[in-house]
Order: structure tokens, then sequence, then C-alpha cells
């Protein structure tokens, strides 16, 4: 007995110091309970395998290719906004796990069986961003809102000014704890810490973004009906004063031909090439962002309302063709656009369920405790047992210490 009772002694002493070691101390808890945990799950055989298993994932669903809707500030154009169409491939995505400590628990000379009853997962919403290098353009105004395409690729636009969004909120939430009840048993071998995580998982792409100028119709065409004084009521009149109309007569005009090839048009979004040279302010608002040319003919660049051109020839109009993505686009079996100005971007987003619930897996670390060695040093400083149960941990993520990873069950396969 006297034995039995010195050896469960000796345990109780271990366990302790390396309990302390991770969740006691709350400076070493939070170290290892969070960066250090994440850090161990993602170098991990099955924190890898589930890595490598939602790169896949995401992956294919880059295309259609994600998009920023960036509206821009008045001054430049009114209701006038780019899309940011990124392009990247599923070697640049990454994946990172976030570790969630549900509990710890180490049994004395014997094994133990454990009654795992929940998973809680913390996803920080915060994190879904699309940064760009910068929003700030020599003589433009700030972008001040944005909206995202639909998708896993989706979140709000990280700006240096307002987090506004366009068309629809994408408003930022906080950081929250997402807890369900599971039913799980696992036995815990003896002179083991057992730990159950809940893993999370986020991801980040990075690519070049191409900036496509857009227009919103149905907001211009408010704009203008306010503005311009004797705008007419509709597009219908064949009558037009034409001393009264003064600068909204080639708007006009271009709203009402619009309108009559499809009253559709002047209720959505169009791409500046859709209706090149329809629109004498759109067209110098897009000038400086492509280069279109009919296919039978040599690329041209866009020239502003007015400048001159080397030959009559490089003057021709276009009429929106394809509506695709809430944006009505140029025929592309007629005529060839060329983006110029293109950035480079960072998505950054949780994976979620279609539900908005997070993809999670929950697992197993069975992490040895270290024995202590002879009495004589196992009266040392207390606090330099301590700090050697932490760098067992730490150590190359504990993986090399001896720490097995043990799935119980995940949502993401």
């Amino acid at each position: 007995m006297g034995a039995i009772r010195a050896f469960g002694t000796i345990f109780f002493l271990a366990s302790s110091i390396l309990v302390t070691a991770v969740v006691g101390n709350p400076g070493a808890g939070k170290q290892i309970g969070g960066l250090q945990a994440s850090m161990l799950a993602e170098k991990s055989p099955l924190g890898i395998f589930m890595r490598e298993r939602l790169q896949e994932e995401l992956g294919d669903q880059l295309f259609p290719p994600p998009y920023a809707d960036v509206a821009l500030d008045e001054s430049i154009l009114p209701c006038a906004y780019e899309r940011r169409v990124l392009s990247a491939n599923r070697k640049d995505i990454r994946v990172n796990i976030t570790s969630m400590i549900d509990f710890e628990f180490a049994p004395a000379s014997e094994a133990a069986i454990i009654d795992i009853m929940s998973s809680t997962a913390r996803v920080d919403t915060s994190h879904s961003t699309w940064t760009t290098e910068s929003f700030h353009r020599l003589n433009e105004s700030h972008v001040y809102e944005a909206s995202l395409s639909a998708g896993p690729w989706s979140g709000s636009v990280s700006a240096e000014e307002d987090g506004l969004t366009r068309g629809r909120s994408l408003a930022r939430m906080s950081e929250r704890d997402v807890t369900m009840n599971v039913a799980t048993t696992y036995l815990c071998p003896p002179r083991t810490l057992c730990r159950v995580e809940t893993w999370t998982y986020s991801a980040s792409i990075r690519g070049n973004s191409t900036l496509v100028p857009m227009v919103d119709a149905q907001c211009y065409e408010a704009w203008a009906r306010k503005t311009y004084v004797g705008f007419p009521p509709d597009y219908e009149t064949d009558h037009v004063d034409f001393e009264a109309g003064g600068g909204w007569l080639y708007v006009y005009y271009a709203f009402r031909r619009l309108f009559r090839l499809d009253s559709r048009i002047m209720l959505t979004n169009l791409s500046i090439p859709s209706v090149h040279k329809q629109v004498p302010q759109w067209s110098d608002f897009g000038a400086p962002y492509y280069s279109i040319s009919k296919l039978s003919s040599p690329s041209v660049p866009v020239r502003k309302h007015g400048e001159r051109g080397d030959s009559t020839a490089d003057f021709f109009q276009v009429l929106p063709s394809n509506f695709e993505n809430d944006v009505w686009w140029a025929d592309e079996n007629k005529y060839d656009v060329r983006f110029s100005k293109h950035v480079h971007d960072v998505i950054r987003i949780p994976t979620l369920h279609y539900d908005g619930s997070p993809k999670r897996t929950q697992v197993m670390l069975e992490i040895p405790i270290p024995s202590l060695k002879r009495n004589g040093e196992r009266l040392h400083n207390k606090g330099r047992r301590g700090a050697k149960a932490k760098r067992e941990l730490s150590r190359d993520g504990g993986l090399g210490r001896g720490v097995r990873v043990k799935l119980l069950w995940t949502d993401v396969l």
C-alpha cells in the first residue's frame, strides 16, 4: 500500500505541474492553450490532412472567380463602382487551424473513461475580409463602400475608412463561440494528460484582381432626373426641348436607346465597356480602365469625350448583350475588351457550412506526462519543473515529444 501511495503522490505532483503549465497559470495557458495548440494541430498528420482537404474543396470553388464591388466617391462619377475580380489558383490558398480546448483530464495510475458531452468552436468573422494593397490612388477620392460575391469566398472589404457595404449588409461581427452537444466516450491512458480540442479553420488566398468599371444604371438615372432641369419624365417623348436640355441631351438619348433595347437594362448594373461611348460621363470615367476593339479591328485605347483620335474609325458604340452576376456585359463574340488596371488582393475567411455554422473537427490529444526524477531532485524548484513541462509541449509542436493526435469526429469530410 505504501508503495502504491508513494507512486500515487509522485503522479499527482507531476500532473499538477503539467496542468499548471497548461491551464493553471493564465499566461502559460494562453500561450500553450491558444497559439501553441493551433501550431501543434497544423503540424500533426491529421491537421495536415484536414488542411489539404479544405484547400482542395475551396480551390474547386474559385470558378467563377470571387469578386468585390467597391463603390467610389461621387466626385469621380455618381453611382459608379469598381468590380475587383480575383484571379488565383488552388496553390495560392492557405488553410489555418484555430484550436479551442474543450477540457483536459489526467487519470492516475489506471486508465479512465471520459465522457465528452460538448464541442465549442470559436469563429472570428472579423477575419472575413478582402484586403487590397491600397484603396487610394493619385487624383482619386477614397473608396468608402463594398460588397462581395456570394459563396465561400465572401465577407467584407477591409478599407481604410468606413466599413459600409454596397447593396447588402456585410457588417463585421465579433468573435463568437458556437457550442454543440455531442456524445462520445474515450479511454484515456494512465499517466497521460488527455486534452479534448475543437478545431475550426480559416483560409486565405492571394491573387491579382482585375478592376472593372461599373455604373448602377437605376441609381444614375435617379441622379440625372434630380440634377438636370427639364429632364423628360419618360422615354416615349418624341420632341425634346434641345435648348432647355443643355448637358443632359446625350444622357437622355442614351437612356432611351438602352430602355428600348431592353427595359431591364435601366434597372440593373452596367459594365462600362458594355455601354462604350453611349454616355460621355461614363466614357470619361471608364477610359483609364480598358481598351476595346471590334474583333475584326485592331485594339484601340478608350479616349475621353471630345479627345480626338487618329481616325474616325476608332469611334464606335456598344450596347449591352449578356447579363451575368447582376451586371450587363459586352458581347464577347463581337468585341475584345482588355482591362489595364490590376492590384494584389488577399481574401481571408472562416470556413463555414452554407447555414453559417463553422466547419469543425473534435480531436483527442494524448500528452505523456514527464516522469519525475529521484526524490532529491523532485524537491528542486517547482517553477523550473513547470517550465520544463511547458517546454515538453512546445518543442516541435509537441509531436516530437510523444504527443498523439486522434480524431474523434469531423463534419469537414
